[in-house]
């Protein structure tokens, strides 16, 4: 069963979409296409280690704040409502800076509780060779150092950062128009709340 430290690869086939990939590798949960998924195939190699950490933060800045996926809050939405909560000023960078500082300690720990190495960090060897599309030729194959930059920060964040929603409104966008920009899912009525309640 193809399988990354031991979770099996989800349907999210990741020789295609490549940043998808890039974060199957490098997200501290493993496979998981909700860590960070990016469908959009014909996006230049010297994006895929970025856009990738900018889902991973995305979903992970969702996850740690108690918020499910499925209500697609921004992450400005998230820094606004956890202001309120503490009735205190909650900076952009504060929020960019937690989050960055969750997905390092998930990595600490599954260095020191599972024994991961960098080297773990990588797709199943027949990824490389077996291809899939209609002339099967399209394979995971690229340097390793593309999957270690997704672990190096990689900020300053754009604006762009702070309007995108969790995983299925950024892939909805970038299926739309293949941009990072703000987003907002039809289905994100607490972002609408959170936006609207400024």
């Amino acid at each position: 069963m193809p399988a990354v430290r031991g979770r099996a690869i989800p349907a999210w086939e990741p020789r295609s979409p490549k940043a998808t990939g890039v974060t199957y590798a490098s997200s501290p949960v493993g496979v998981d296409h909700t860590a960070g998924l990016i469908l959009n195939p014909g996006l230049p190699e010297d994006q895929w280690a970025a856009e990738s950490q900018l889902s991973q933060m995305i979903n992970v800045i969702c996850d740690s704040s108690g918020f499910r996926q499925v209500l697609q809050p921004s992450v400005n939405g998230i820094r606004l409502f956890c202001a309120t909560m503490y009735g205190e000023e909650v900076t952009r960078e504060q929020i960019a800076d937690y989050d960055w500082q969750t997905l390092q300690d998930v990595w600490e720990f599954n260095r020191r509780a599972g024994g991961y190495k960098d080297e773990d960090d990588r797709l199943p060897e027949y990824m490389k060779t077996e291809g899939v599309g209609t002339a099967k030729d399209i394979v995971f194959e690229f340097p390793p150092e593309i999957i270690h930059r997704a672990k190096q920060r990689l900020g300053p964040w754009r604006e762009a950062f702070f309007g995108l929603a969790s995983w299925l409104g950024f892939s909805a966008l970038v299926l739309l128009n293949g941009k990072g920009g703000p987003v907002a899912h039809p289905f994100s009525l607490w972002t609408l709340f959170l936006s609207r309640s400024r």
